[in-house]
């Protein structure tokens, strides 16, 4: 099973959505990167998922992705943002 898998794994199935957040503000880029994928795939489609993210906090750390990561990082936090609003 690969990171993402597990990363989405873990958030889908026990309801916390904090490792993902965790690896959004401490991992590697690598990682942070990995860690949105998730986040994109867990809250696409659904409102109920997008609020459990936000809820976790999320947010700050999107924020700080879109000012420092790199080219890819800062287009998948925009990706999540967008996700965030629903659209």
């Amino acid at each position: 099973m690969t990171f993402h898998a597990d990363l989405k794994q873990m958030s889908s199935s026990d309801g916390d959505d904090s490792v993902l957040v965790s690896q959004l503000s401490e991992g590697s880029e690598d990682s942070k990167v990995e860690a949105l994928r998730a986040m994109e795939n867990l809250a696409v489609n659904s409102e109920e998922q997008r609020s459990r993210i936000s809820v976790a906090g999320a947010l700050q750390p999107l924020v700080t992705m879109l000012k420092e990561g790199s080219g890819g990082a800062k287009e998948r936090a925009a990706r999540a943002c967008c996700q965030q609003r629903g659209g």
